[in-house]
């Protein structure tokens, strides 16, 4: 059970950080992303650094792990 709750934390966390790479690219301030997504400007700034970061190359899977890092 636990191990099923891991992986659809992670499908959830990869699917905010899919729309939020959308949001980035289109030039959406990290106000703008917030508000659409109805979540905290402090984990949309995360994500926004992070994916700065790791731009031209937008792997979800990579910008998670780093933000998983952050995290701990």
């Amino acid at each position: 059970m636990e191990g099923r709750n891991v992986g659809k934390r992670e499908g959830e966390a990869s699917k905010v950080i899919e729309i939020v790479i959308k949001k980035y690219k289109k030039g959406c301030s990290v106000k703008e992303t917030a508000d659409m997504l109805e979540e905290p400007q402090t984990l949309i700034k995360q994500i926004y650094d992070v994916i700065g970061q790791c731009a031209p190359d937008y792997n979800v899977e990579a910008i998670y792990k780093i933000l998983l890092d952050k995290t701990i």
